[in-house]
């Protein structure tokens, strides 16, 4: 569990979240590699720094989409919203952010409740996706100290 209190750095709150693994595995149904990141292939083995670039790669594009998000439904989100928001959609994707802000319709309060609700994956309730939420909500609604 990263300190999220002292880090303010969405790579290093995502990558104890994920976690490294130099081969494939299977994430609900999709094949990743690394600290969760697309894997091309069952033989596929990475290394840790291969892992992170891989990672900071899908981070940016997670962050543009929060930003992009934002600048169409108005928000003005701080750093460690955009870095809570970049850490979910990192995880549940695009159509995530989406739910989780009612296609543009919720408030920040609102948000950072129902962040703890994206806890199930293939249907089942996961320890780890309740402890990661509850750090992105915090995230969210504290920031960094």
């Amino acid at each position: 569990d990263p300190d999220i209190k002292t880090s303010g750095n969405a790579a290093g709150f995502i990558a104890g979240f994920e976690g490294f693994r130099s081969t494939p595995y299977d994430d609900v149904g999709k094949l990743a590699i690394g600290y969760g990141t697309k894997a091309s292939g069952p033989n596929q083995v990475i290394s840790e720094e291969e892992a992170s670039r891989l990672m900071r790669q899908d981070l940016a594009k997670a962050r543009k989409i929060v930003d992009d998000h934002a600048e169409k439904h108005g928000y003005t989100w701080s750093n460690n919203q955009r870095d809570a928001l970049a850490s979910f959609t990192y995880n549940s994707g695009n159509g995530g952010l989406n739910d989780l802000t009612e296609r543009g319709t919720r408030g920040d309060e609102e948000i950072s409740f129902m962040i703890l609700e994206y806890v199930y994956a293939d249907g089942k309730k996961l320890a780890g996706l309740v402890e990661r939420r509850k750090a992105e909500a915090k995230l969210f609604a504290e920031g960094y100290d």
